[in-house]
């Protein structure tokens, strides 16, 4: 998104606490965007990451080569080339125990340390168990999932990442808003349809059009910046969202309030969908089925 050149030092301020500056409304923001939405008609998701095609074991597959060539290329650069990835160990030495807990064997393994985590949904026993490694997760037991802090698509770091799947099947990638991502669909895909949400205080009233005469401007205050940007085909639908709300006591700067970015691709898939809203509500019931009788319990004990 293009950088705002914004006098009012508070509201710079304000916008570096979001690290995520908005762009000029597009006076045409409300018209359709056939340019984006046919360009759009050949998006699949993210990199090798296909919704609805990629399975579980071929991301995973991809993912672990993804880090053994970084942790090749950091033993080739002798060590001076941080590796992207840390943690990954090609030879961890472990153990084997007998029965009394005693070391019956060494071995030698690949170990990924906590790169990227698999997790996977269940609707009672993790509720009852409360995994503190978060291995599993309340919700559809049809549902699995890999997370990851970090992962590099060629040089573009895309942060928070978590890939979501329905019966082995990829059907969402969600992410942390990233401009460089989303600089890139709008290149590949179209400039996709903004809904523009950003509010100005103006003394002409508010709008979500950036003040363009310089006195206006000195005289406004940015009160919340709430953008976002869809592509979508038949098969998916991508979305680009900016938020963050701003405090003001009078015309003093308070400081960034809520804020929240994403970036999302999930499959339009109309049988998927409600299979997994029929299998999350059903998890919801169990769940508060449970609390019920454990909350009985209690006052049993009373």
């Amino acid at each position: 998104m293009k950088k705002l050149l914004i006098p009012i030092l508070a509201i710079v301020i304000g916008l570096f606490s979001c690290n995520n500056p908005t762009s000029k409304s597009n006076e045409n923001s409300n018209l359709s965007d056939t340019t984006g939405f046919f360009a759009s008609k050949n998006m699949k998701g993210l990199g090798t990451f296909k919704i609805g095609e990629s399975t579980y074991s071929e991301i995973l597959k991809t993912i672990k080569e993804e880090i053994r060539k970084d942790s090749r290329r950091y033993k080739e650069s002798n060590y001076k080339d941080l590796p992207r990835y840390s943690g990954y160990d090609p030879k961890y030495l472990d153990f084997k125990f007998d029965n009394n807990g005693n070391i019956a064997s060494r071995f030698y393994r690949e170990d990924f340390g906590s790169i990227f985590t698999e997790a996977k949904y269940d609707t009672i026993n993790s509720y009852l168990k409360k995994d503190f490694l978060e291995r599993e997760i309340f919700g559809c037991p049809n549902i699995r999932e890999i997370r990851m802090y970090k992962y590099y698509i060629g040089d573009i770091e895309i942060n928070s990442i978590e890939l979501k799947y329905y019966k082995d099947t990829l059907y969402q990638i969600y992410c942390s808003q990233n401009d460089e991502v989303e600089e890139g669909f709008k290149t590949k895909y179209g400039s996709g349809r903004l809904i523009n949400n950003t509010v100005w205080e103006t003394p002409r009233g508010k709008t979500n059009v950036r003040p363009e005469n310089d006195a206006v401007l000195k005289k406004s205050k940015l009160t919340k910046i709430d953008e976002k940007i869809i592509w979508e085909n038949e098969l998916l639908k991508t979305e680009s969202q900016t938020y963050c709300e701003y405090k003001y006591d009078g015309d003093k700067y308070k400081g960034a309030g809520y804020s929240n970015s994403y970036f999302t691709i999930i499959s339009k898939n109309t049988k998927i969908i409600n299979e997994i809203k029929n299998c999350e509500n059903a998890a919801y019931e169990t769940k508060k089925r449970l609390e019920e009788q454990n909350n009985q319990k209690d006052i049993n004990q009373l």
